[in-house]
Formats: C-alpha cells, structure tokens, sequence
C-alpha cells in the first residue's frame, strides 16, 4: 500500500477565457508550492463551462492540440503529476474535451472525452466530437493511475475496463450540479469497493450562465470508503499494492469492446 498526497483545488465560476485559465495555473503552482504529489482540476480544466450555452461562440476558446494551456499548467506543476482536460480543435471544424495525466519532463497520457451531456445547460453534443481511443493508465510512482473525464465517470464500464487494465487509482474531473454530484459520489464508493480502486474527484464549483456547479471533492479508499478531504482541497488517498496475478488472456480494448456491444 502506497499513500499519494492529492490536491483537488476548487475552479469554476468564471465566463471569461483568460480569467479562467489563469485562475487554473495559478491553483496548480499553489498545490504544487505545497507539496502536493498529484493535482486534480474538474472538467474544462482551462476555460468556462462553454457547454452551459449553445452560444457557438464558445467554439473559439478551442486550442489547437496539444493546448498550450495544457502545457503551460504541466510546466507550473513542477515535480507534481497533473490531471486536467482542455478543449481542443484538430482540423477544420473537428473539437474535442481531452483529458491528460503526466507531469512535466516525464510520463504523459491522454484520451478524448467519449460520452458527451445533452441536456438543458449541458450542451457538449454541440461543442465536441465523442472521442473514439481506448481509455488511458499512467504508470505513476504510486501505482497505475486511470484516466475519466465528464460523464464518462458516471460510466461503469469505463471503470471496469480501467480496473482490467490494472489501474489502482482512478482520477477524474467533472463538472456537476448538487444531484449529479451526490450521484456521482455514490458511484464511486460503488465503484472503488467493486474493483478495488481508490478514487479522486475533481468537480467544478460556482455559478456559469445561470447554470450552478456543487463543486467539492471526493477522495474515496479501495474498499469504498470515502475519505475526508481538507478545506484546501488536500488528501492523503492509500493506494493499493498492484495484484501480483498469473498470467492472463489481454482484455479487450475500448473500441473492441463497444464493437461487441453493437453486434
């Protein structure tokens, strides 16, 4: 068992694009001053909540991939692993929400945001393409880390198949009312005791276009219990040894596996 030291700094409530992402380097230079190992933003890590409006004007706050402001907040982070999503354009008309787990000079993974809210103040259909890859794990000091962004946290077999890939510890950012974040929580007590994972949840805070975000954080154990989480947003979260099992067959990939759903 391993212990990581995760901060999960509030963001949100903010409408204006450069407000936002200087809002967000500034909580990742201050986590990682601290002495946080890994730091965890909510969904849209680096710009309003575009989603809340179907106001296409949003679509230029997109930056081209890899987003500088990825980059940028992986550079404040110092020695401190960073999870964050930034939305992000590829080709003429083609955006995505993409989610990364690295720190700076080291490891780095990524994958695009698969399902997509569409609902009244969520309007994600209109601003990103459902990403196709697999589902990404980092061989962090920890332990395998595994990667959720959105709504794809509210997916349970996004969590399996991390869990079949190995991961120990899953991250993710998101972006829920009051409901869906208590949803959300119990889904992931659910889903660390079913496994055996331990869970980091980002969720945005404050108000965006009438739209109003619970904001918080939830660090839960493998067993499913959740952990108290300081007012900084700090964590110590027990990760679990990796399962020294014999041998087996590869489990299927994300595209295999919807495959097999469609036939």
């Amino acid at each position: 068992m391993t212990t990581v030291d995760v901060a999960l700094p509030p963001f949100g409530g903010v409408t204006d694009g450069e407000e936002a992402c200087a809002a967000a380097h500034a909580s990742v230079a201050a986590a990682s001053a601290a002495g946080a190992e890994l730091i965890c933003l909510p969904q849209w890590s680096f710009a309003p909540y575009v989603a809340a409006t179907r106001d296409r004007a949003g679509l230029e706050l997109a930056q081209r991939a890899p987003a500088p402001a990825w980059r940028d907040a992986l550079a404040a982070a110092g020695p401190a692993w960073l999870s964050a999503s930034a939305y992000e354009s590829e080709g003429e008309g083609v955006f995505y929400l993409t989610a990364r787990l690295g720190r700076d000079g080291g490891e780095e993974v990524a994958y695009r945001q698969r399902r997509l809210a569409a609902a009244h103040g969520r309007y994600e259909q209109l601003f990103c393409s459902p990403g196709h890859g697999d589902l990404a794990v980092a061989d962090a000091p920890w332990g395998p880390t595994g990667l959720l962004v959105g709504l794809d946290a509210a997916d349970p077999q996004a969590w399996a198949a991390l869990a079949r890939r190995g991961a120990r510890l899953v991250v993710a950012g998101v972006a829920e009312d009051e409901e869906g974040w208590d949803r959300l929580r119990a889904l992931a007590r659910g889903m660390a005791a079913a496994h055996g994972v331990a869970v980091a949840l980002a969720n945005r805070a404050g108000e965006e276009h009438g739209i109003a975000f619970a904001g918080g954080a939830c660090a839960v154990a493998a067993g499913g219990e959740e952990l108290a989480v300081g007012a900084d947003g700090r964590v110590a979260i027990p990760v679990p040894a990796v399962a020294r099992a014999a041998p087996a067959a590869a489990a299927p990939s994300e595209d295999e596996r919807h495959e097999e759903q469609q036939a």
